[in-house]
């Protein structure tokens, strides 16, 4: 079943939307990368994505303008879809993913408090708790590693 296409104005943007960091319609977003099939799949199935785009973009390998499709992971990173055409014919799909490549450090309340304050308030403490920071973007991910 497909969802309903919608355009979007500005104000219904999520938060985290930065045409700075995201490009306009017509470029890729930053961090863009090409990444294997089998990464693509692994990511693309254990990660919900929150909304999808659909741009005409600029990529001189693959011609004038290629349609990339990027689905967008709750905040300005993701994976993209390109498919390519080779005679005027769609012969194959190329992969991508935009975004930081997180470099995450676990991190304890010290560590929190010294280097990533701004996330003081999100540390859960415990046995089958690990707290990890991005050190390129500061992004937050908690895991619980209990059965």
């Amino acid at each position: 079943m497909l969802d309903k296409i919608v355009m979007l104005d500005k104000k219904d943007y999520p938060d985290w939307y930065d045409d700075k960091l995201l490009g306009g319609y017509n470029s890729l977003p930053k961090g863009w990368r090409k990444i294997t099939e089998v990464e693509y799949v692994h990511q693309f199935c254990c990660y919900g994505y929150s909304h999808i785009e659909f741009r005409q973009a600029l990529m001189k390998k693959l011609g004038p303008f290629s349609s990339v499709y990027l689905y967008f992971y709750n905040g300005p990173e993701g994976l993209a879809l390109v498919p390519v055409l080779e005679d005027c014919r769609y012969k194959r799909f190329d992969y991508y993913a935009f975004g930081c490549k997180h470099e995450f450090e676990s991190v304890n309340k010290k560590i929190l408090e010294e280097k990533y304050p701004e996330h003081l308030n999100k540390y859960t403490p415990g046995n089958c708790c690990n707290n990890y920071v991005c050190k390129k973007c500061r992004k937050f991910m908690f895991q619980d590693s209990s059965d």
